[in-house]
Formats: C-alpha cells, sequence, structure tokens
C-alpha cells in the first residue's frame, strides 16, 4: 500500500532518512540530498487511506497527489483535491508578489559580505537586506517567483520563501546567451564558472532541481551545448547523471590537484584559483 507512495517520490528523484507508517495524518522526514539541508520530505495519508499528497520543500512545485485504492474517488474527496490545488496556487502569487516587494527594497549585496568573501567571488546578480545576501528565483518566463536568502556564517546558512516556487526556478548569471550554457547547483559554484568561462549560467539552486531546469529551459537554449557542473557529492553526481540522461546534456566534475578537500567547481576556485577551474571546463565525463 505505501509502495506507491515511494514510487511517487523515487519519479521526482525524492529520497529520505526513515520508512513511512501504515498511519494516517502527516509524516516528516530529514532529505537525503545534499542541497537540501533545509528541505524535509512530507507526506499525508487520508484518514480513508485512499489517497496521499507528498513533496519535498524547495524541489516539488506543488504536492504529490497517490492513488492508494483502486476504488475511485468519491465527488468529496474530488472537490478536497481540487480546492487543495486552487490553495496551492493563490499561495504561489502570493508568494510571488512577496518575493518582488522585498527584490525590490534590496539594496545591492556587498564584496566584503561574509559568505562572498569566503567563497571568493564577486557580488554579481546578487542584493543584500540587511546581513543576508539575496537571490532571486525565476521561471522560464521572467517572472520572479521567489528569493533565497543566505546569511553570512551557518551549516544551514540558505532559506527560501516559504510558500514560494522553487521547482523549475532559476537565476541567470550572464547577459546574453552564449553557445555553450552551463548549469550549476549553488550560487557560489555558478559564479566560479562563469567568472572561469564567460559562459552563460544557469543557477538550479539544488541538484533535484537541474532536471527541471533543464527541460523548462529547452527551448530558450535551443541548438545551445548544455553542460552540466555538477558537484562531487553522490546524491549531487546522481542527480546530475539522471538530469543528463533525461536531457541530452553534458556532465563534468571537478578534479582536484592537491589534498585540498574539493567537492564543487567554487571549492576548486578558492583552492587552487581561477586559472583551474577554466583549465577543467572542457572535460567532460558524459
Amino acid at each position: 500500500m505505501l509502495d506507491v507512495i515511494y514510487d511517487a517520490l523515487a519519479c521526482e528523484g525524492i529520497s529520505f532518512s526513515g520508512y513511512l507508517e501504515p498511519k494516517a495524518g502527516w509524516q516528516r522526514f530529514c532529505s537525503l540530498r545534499k542541497s537540501a539541508k533545509n528541505s524535509d520530505v512530507y507526506v499525508y495519508i487520508h484518514p480513508s487511506f485512499r489517497y496521499a499528497k507528498c513533496g519535498e520543500w524547495g524541489v516539488t512545485e506543488k504536492s504529490i497527489f497517490v492513488r492508494m485504492s483502486n476504488e475511485p474517488l468519491t465527488q468529496r474527496e474530488r472537490e478536497a483535491i481540487r480546492l487543495h490545488k486552487k490553495k496551492e496556487e493563490a499561495q504561489l502569487r502570493a508568494a510571488a508578489a512577496k518575493a518582488k516587494r522585498i527584490w525590490d527594497s534590496c539594496s545591492d549585496a556587498e564584496p566584503a559580505h561574509p559568505y562572498l568573501v569566503r567563497k571568493g567571488i564577486p557580488p554579481w546578480y546578487a542584493r543584500q537586506l540587511d546581513n543576508r545576501l539575496i537571490l532571486p528565483v525565476y521561471n522560464v518566463s521572467g517572472q520572479l517567483i521567489s528569493l533565497q536568502c543566505i546569511y553570512p556564517y551557518g551549516k544551514r546558512n540558505k532559506r527560501f520563501m516559504s510558500d514560494g516556487k522553487v521547482s523549475g526556478g532559476f537565476m541567470l548569471l550572464g547577459e546574453r546567451i552564449t553557445d555553450t550554457v552551463r548549469f550549476a547547483e549553488g550560487y557560489a559554484t555558478g559564479m566560479s564558472v562563469y567568472m572561469a568561462t564567460g559562459d552563460l549560467t544557469v543557477v538550479c539552486f539544488s541538484s533535484g532541481n537541474m532536471e527541471s531546469v533543464l527541460k523548462t529551459t529547452k527551448e530558450l537554449f535551443d541548438k545551445r551545448y548544455r553542460v552540466i557542473c555538477a558537484d562531487m557529492g553522490k546524491i549531487g553526481i546522481a542527480d546530475a547523471i539522471r538530469a543528463g540522461k533525461a536531457t541530452g546534456a553534458m556532465i563534468i566534475t571537478p578534479m582536484r590537484r592537491t589534498q585540498n578537500k574539493i567537492t564543487d567547481f567554487n571549492d576548486l576556485h578558492v583552492y587552487e584559483g581561477l586559472e583551474a577551474v577554466e583549465g577543467q571546463m572542457y572535460r567532460y565525463l558524459f
């Protein structure tokens, strides 16, 4: 009975620690996605055990509805699902409006922001609100749909707006569409790649969002070489390979030349210099 929920989440590339319990109500789990440090996987099983909804905050655009029974849904159940979807759509519209208000109130990011200094990158395309870096999340139509804020310190220093849409959303680094378009997991990695190549770079905000971004931007970047600049983490690599296979994009990963721990191209930039990043931009894995 619970297998259909596991399968629905797996189809979205979502995995989590722990096990579902055969009980009605809400269940929450820690995501196993490396980039989803502040994200939880959620499952709600209806008391009738006829359907459930599930997803991962910051990854799935809307809740995934799962039929747990072969019996047809009642009119009341169909209406409950319709109202829930309508409520989610209203929340997304409100979040987009709030994102625009906050973005318009921000100032240009300071080059001395501690996060930027640690990462060795300038504040291009970012803004600042108090001590937080603010990054825009756009859809393929160019509409601002959410924001990511980065605090100066802490392992869990990145947050998305509550109720905001992230799935399929991205940020562009660059002013024009180049012959090669590169896709990076996060802002710092994207900046290192962009600084090293000058190629238009797409920040996907998480490895699990790459496939969705690659698909939604397919027409926008038609006939361009698309390259995923993947992180070296186990989940980051798995997500990149899945996205590459699904979209035909090429994949590259950083290769260290020192004893420093390097998991992404920004690490390579920080420890070995921008020249090292530039030198590895054409070492395709697939």
